[in-house]
């Protein structure tokens, strides 16, 4: 006897002529069916699952086309992202599978030069599962959005190719003014929409507000507003090695399924390089992000510069606040601000959130004792490539 005929007279639902945009059963009934339906497969380990809409961000050049189309190719193919990766961001699609990848970014020049071998200038042979579809030179017609016209692209070539999975690249050519809650919950409603009409596994590339390449990374520095990152089912980053331009770390910041493995303490550290013809990330070791960003264990001189670095960024910040960048201690973080002539900032400001209140000026008594606080304000090179040499820290005077 099913679920069904077990129900009684008043938990039984009545049939009538209605709105069908809601599909209402008892949780019993809705676990019994989902049992029944395998579970959703790893694409790129646990930061992206089947059958899910995720976004992949980081700052102008850190390579996160270069990730997405080396993410693409491995899921064509049937194989792991990073070879060396074990059961760590795996892909369970073993056979390979469709994969369109709308690229509003490269020109097909700029992505053969990635993928040419320099010695013999052969091109790298890439899965036929691996399609790409990028915008014409049509012209926009009257009266129309291009990112609602764009849009409509894309589902129509989802109905052609019959993808299994969709990587977007990027998130601010399918609409304008994501900054305003309505312009992005609209622009979220319709992905998850296409992804469930369709079954189809979507990830979308975005960006982040111009910060320094030390900064530790959160979802909410997700470009536009923050109604994007809470209607996600997935998100993941890409941050800068300060002081390695080829280095990169790949940071789990929001997850539905599992707890997080990829998060602060466990970060996966890349190096790019380009070998036969295939520039890519190559995955090195997992370690912390704050290792990463102001120094590690047995390295003095770079953690001292790093955090002066980033108590000029940050002068509002009481000394406590900075432990979170390093392994030490709140008064020989005091003791080295001291050595160096570094105001102290206001303790108060250590119970603040991080990523809503970095930017925000001290409005405390202890204000006047402080300086002027600053606003964070850095300027950055327009990039001409996806991938750019972040700017190497210094040592504040």
């Amino acid at each position: 006897m099913g679920v069904n005929a077990d129900l009684s007279k008043e938990t039984k639902l009545k049939k009538t002529k209605t709105n069908n945009c809601l599909e209402v059963q008892t949780m019993n009934d809705g676990l019994e069916k989902s049992k029944k339906k395998p579970d959703p497969k790893q694409l790129f380990g646990q930061l992206w699952y089947q059958n899910e809409l995720t976004v992949c961000f980081a700052k102008t050049g850190a390579g996160k086309t270069l990730l997405a189309y080396q993410i693409a190719n491995a899921l064509a193919s049937g194989c792991n992202t990073f070879p060396n990766c074990n059961d760590d961001l795996k892909n369970e699609n073993k056979k390979g599978i469709k994969v369109l990848y709308v690229d509003a970014e490269l020109s097909w020049k700029q992505i053969e030069m990635r993928y040419t071998n320099d010695k013999d200038k052969s091109l790298y042979n890439f899965s036929n599962n691996f399609f790409r579809a990028n915008p014409t030179k049509s012209k926009l017609p009257k009266g129309r959005k291009y990112g609602e016209w764009l849009c409509e692209a894309i589902e129509d070539k989802i109905k052609v190719i019959q993808p299994e999975a969709v990587i977007i690249d990027n998130l601010s050519v399918l609409r304008s003014g994501t900054e305003k809650s309505e312009e992005a919950i609209e622009l979220m409603n319709y992905l998850n929409g296409l992804k469930n009409i369709h079954n189809i596994s979507m990830l979308v590339l975005g960006h982040t507000p111009k910060i320094p390449s030390f900064i530790p990374m959160d979802y909410d520095q997700l470009e536009g507003s923050k109604k994007i990152a809470n209607l996600l089912d997935g998100c993941f980053g890409i941050g800068f090695d300060p002081e390695d331009s080829t280095g990169r770390y790949i940071i789990e910041l929001k997850q539905r399924n599992r707890q997080f493995k990829f998060w602060k303490t466990n970060v996966a550290y890349c190096n790019i390089d380009k070998t036969l013809g295939f520039l890519k990330y190559v995955l090195d070791d997992f370690r912390a992000e704050s290792d990463i960003l102001v120094g590690v264990e047995g390295n003095d001189e770079r953690t001292i510069k790093n955090l002066l670095k980033l108590k000029e960024t940050h002068p509002e910040w009481g000394a406590k606040r900075f432990e979170a960048f390093c392994n030490w201690k709140k008064d020989k973080i005091l003791k080295i601000f001291k050595e160096n002539g570094v105001g102290v900032g206001n303790e108060e400001s250590d119970n603040t959130d991080n990523a809503d209140k970095t930017d925000k000026t001290d409005k405390t008594d202890n204000a006047d004792k402080n300086g002027t606080q600053n606003q964070l304000k850095l300027s950055e090179a327009s990039a001409t490539s996806d991938i750019s040499e972040p700017t190497t820290i210094t040592k504040a005077s």
